[in-house]
């Protein structure tokens, strides 16, 4: 993979991949049957998954590999450089040492540059035709990769597919996946002259020897998920490469989209430079710092060399004067939580940085430079709790109107500018300073002119890569706009990844999507950071009470009247909610909501704008019905059913997932025997926990759409009975309380095969000819009556007085409107 760059501090040595074939292997007679022509079996044509010999044997696992490395690695580019009309040379992809030959792509640059520079000659209809030719034979080389070298299935035919046993693992794999992704992206070019089309997440099969590989390295488990999200295997691949500062921090609580490993504790202390052996403390005039944002003005501080000593910083505190800004990771070490002061050293480090933004100026000292920065220029609460006040009001405007923000993270500080663009935006985007909620209000406000600052310049984020690695760089350049949503004027636009719209809710929308891998230490802080982005009045919000819950709740009262939208699927994520009477459905924390979440949610804005206020949501066009339980307990789950349907079995939905693992789609006798090792107590939500003594009269359940109740998780509601509408047609708002999530399982009770005739033998003449037309044998043919005394056995063979409520339900309207509380 010698096409990639080199990284400029690399972890570990770049992968060698043994040549595990001869280089004659592929006959280039047909890339299709080839499989065929050397004994082996591939299934089912035309895009096969399945290999194996045709004489029924088991080969080992070298002459696996080898045959692989001849039909996916040298066939795929003897077809594709064949069908471009390249004179093509296999030696050109060995480096033969003494003992072993070794693959390598580094003549690759040069085959793709000829490919495109023939195809610039092409007239419209040839460069298409050519196109297509490729991308069946990487679509028949996907085929098989997707379904043997990684853990996706794509479709029905890979269930029970044996995988190959194979030597060259890790090193083998990667190279065959890295190299069809870059003749898709060269084929793309070739036929547009553009990328045209970039697969993000979903559409990438990824490597699980790759991502094991990412784990034994340390990766934290979001970061991998991060990458996932816009990456592929090449980008992957590249970034295991990279020796990282965050791959020595303890990611053992980190979870899938969160990296706790940078979280400011009770012991934090600011950090010397690595070279001080100890030096003296500059301080700001914090009272002076505090009397100036009471009167409205934003205070810098001023950073001058001493004449007596050149060694020391002295500081100032002005007002109205130009300045950078500094954005920071509190983890770094540029911290204090006892007073607005830096070490000397630091303030030296600050100095030396600022004055190389001095573009016009190059090697000129400047006689003094104003910086801000939160350490020194947001007075401390416990110090001057009005002046902390007044700093947070106006935090926005300290990057809004920096001549510059300067962007410091501990690992780019280690890693030279020189290194390829595609390196740079890389570590930029997986570095810590990315990951935090504070520095998401910097980079957004702040992007008029942000600089990142490396071991030996300050640069841009790079946005023009080299046209070999180009995908690399357009596909981590999504990633981070997605995370760090551009500021237009007063706007926020939405990432490429989002649905961009110029409707006030594309402001929220567009954030929501940077959130879910971002963290802060402290979570009050949530709401204030997110208001000035969003340009909410934080005034109101400070001297609303100073918890988390109100916070959140004064939040979305000023989200609300602002006019912004959320989904009504809010209903359906799984989150903690806040517990303040119309807000139960809303996020405790909006950084709480899952990843995989977001583009329901987003998807869900844009579809169904849900207004609310401090009533509750209002929520319409759902399947639901009415749950009647009388005085009846809730025991650990409940049963209904609509009419003479199926028995339904719903299950509070809690944070104990392993539960629910055992559960299948369809309810058995054995999914009973699971559900009795559930302790309420110690499994339930509290929102579930008051119900399980005492539930209210009546439940409601709501689906996820007009469609289906069964579309899983379901929202569980708690109805008021002042509000149920006490004759059909009534379109009166129905008044529920938020309750929790369901899960709603049907009973078990035929074979999926088998149909059934609904009409009792009314239409029994359209029945048989429906099951005629069909093929449909006679015994899977089954009349209602039978099919109601095997609902009727069902529901005895599964039922439990201690675990089951049974309750009667009433189907309700889609159209009946909802006021969620």
């Amino acid at each position: 993979m010698d096409h990639l760059p080199l990284p400029s501090r690399r972890l570990g040595h770049p992968f060698r991949v043994r040549c595990l074939c001869s280089l004659d292997a592929y006959t280039g007679l047909d890339f299709q049957t080839f499989p065929q022509q050397n004994g082996w079996r591939l299934e089912p044509l035309p895009y096969g998954n399945k290999l194996t010999r045709i004489d029924n044997t088991d080969p080992p696992p070298k002459e696996i590999s080898a045959f692989l490395q001849a039909w996916l690695f040298f066939g795929v580019l003897v077809e594709v450089f064949s069908e471009v009309g390249l004179d093509f040379n296999t030696e050109d992809f060995i480096l033969r040492q003494k003992t072993e030959a070794i693959l390598t792509t580094e003549a690759l640059p040069s085959y793709l540059q000829r490919w495109i520079n023939v195809a610039a000659h092409w007239d419209k209809y040839s460069r298409k035709q050519h196109f297509l030719k490729i991308q069946e034979i990487l679509t028949i080389a996907l085929a098989f990769t997707s379904a043997n070298f990684t853990t996706r299935i794509i479709s029905k035919f890979d269930v029970g597919t044996r995988r190959l046993k194979r030597s060259g693992g890790l090193e083998n794999d990667v190279s065959i996946m890295v190299l069809h992704e870059t003749l898709d992206h060269a084929s793309r070019i070739a036929r547009f002259g553009y990328p045209y089309r970039i697969d993000f997440g979903d559409d990438t099969f990824y490597s699980d020897l790759l991502e094991k590989h990412l784990k034994s390295k340390r990766f934290c488990p979001s970061e991998i998920s991060l990458l996932k999200l816009t990456g592929n295997n090449t980008t992957l691949y590249l970034a295991s490469c990279l020796e990282r500062q965050s791959l020595s921090l303890d990611h053992e609580n980190c979870t899938t989209s969160k990296c706790v490993a940078r979280q400011i504790h009770a012991g934090y202390a600011t950090r010397h430079l690595e070279s001080c052996i100890g030096c003296e403390y500059g301080d700001v005039d914090s009272h002076k710092i505090s009397n100036l944002l009471l009167q409205g003005k934003l205070p810098v501080v001023k950073l001058i060399r001493s004449k007596k000593d050149g060694q020391k910083i002295i500081i100032e505190v002005v007002a109205d004067a130009p300045y950078f800004a500094i954005s920071h990771v509190w983890s770094d070490g540029l911290g204090n939580k006892d007073s607005n002061s830096l070490p000397q050293c630091q303030l030296r480090r600050l100095w030396n940085l600022a004055s190389a933004l001095y573009e016009n100026r190059p090697g000129q000292e400047p006689l003094y430079i104003c910086i801000w920065i939160d350490t020194l220029c947001v007075p401390l609460a416990k110090i001057n709790k009005a002046g902390h006040l007044a700093a947070l009001k106006r935090l926005h405007e300290a990057f809004q109107s920096a001549d510059k923000v300067l962007v410091l993270d501990s690992d780019l500080l280690q890693t030279p500018s020189w290194c390829s663009p595609e390196e740079r935006l890389l570590r930029i985007t997986l570095c810590g300073w990315m990951r935090r909620l504070w520095t998401l209000e910097e980079g957004v406000l702040g992007q008029r002119d942000l600089r990142f600052q490396f071991q030996d310049a300050a640069v841009k984020l790079p946005t023009s890569f080299d046209s070999v690695n180009q995908a690399i760089g357009l596909l981590t350049l999504a990633l981070y706009e997605q995370f760090v949503p551009t500021r237009v004027s007063d706007r926020i636009v939405a990432s490429p990844i989002t649905v961009a719209s110029d409707s006030d809710h594309a402001f929220f929308s567009s954030i929501l999507t940077a959130l879910p891998y971002r963290s802060t230490s402290v979570q009050i802080d949530e709401t204030i950071c997110l208001s000035h982005i969003l340009g909410l009045d934080v005034k109101s919000l400070l001297d609303s009470k100073e918890n988390i819950e109100d916070r959140m709740a004064k939040f979305l009262d000023l989200l609300a009247k602002s006019n912004r939208h959320l989904s009504s699927r809010l209903l359906h994520t799984e989150e903690p909610k806040l517990q303040t009477d119309g807000l139960r459905w809303a996020p405790a924390s909006l950084l709480s909501l899952n990843p995989s979440d977001i583009s329901h949610l987003l998807e869900g804005m844009n579809k169904d704008k849900t207004y609310f206020d401090a009533r509750g949501l209002k929520v319409s066009n759902r399947a639901a019905c009415i749950l009647d339980f009388g005085t009846r307990p809730l025991k650990k789950a409940f049963l209904f059913r609509i009419g003479k349907g199926i028995w339904n079995v719903v299950v509070p939905y809690t944070g104990n997932q392993s539960i629910f693992e055992g559960l299948d789609h369809d309810w058995t006798s054995s999914s009973t025997q699971i559900l009795r090792t559930m302790n309420p107590s110690r499994d339930w939500s509290l929102s579930w926990k008051r119900l399980y003594l005492k539930p209210p009269p009546q439940l409601a359940l709501i689906g996820k759409s007009q469609g289906s109740i069964n579309d899983n998780p379901i929202a569980v509601v708690a109805l008021d009975n002042k509000h149920v509408p006490k004759q059909k047609g009534d379109n009166i708002p129905l008044h529920a309380r938020y309750v929790g999530l369901g899960k709603s399982i049907p009973l078990y009770v035929v074979d999926p095969k088998v149909v059934v005739d609904y009409s009792d033998g009314t239409n029994a003449e359209e029945f048989l000819a429906h099951c005629d037309k069909f093929d449909i044998p006679e015994e899977d043919r089954m009349p209602i009556s039978k099919w109601r005394e095997k609902l009727d056995d069902a529901f005895t063979g599964i039922f439990d007085e201690e675990v089951f409520s049974v309750v009667e339900a009433e189907e309700v309207s889609p159209k009946q409107e909802w006021l969620i509380k």
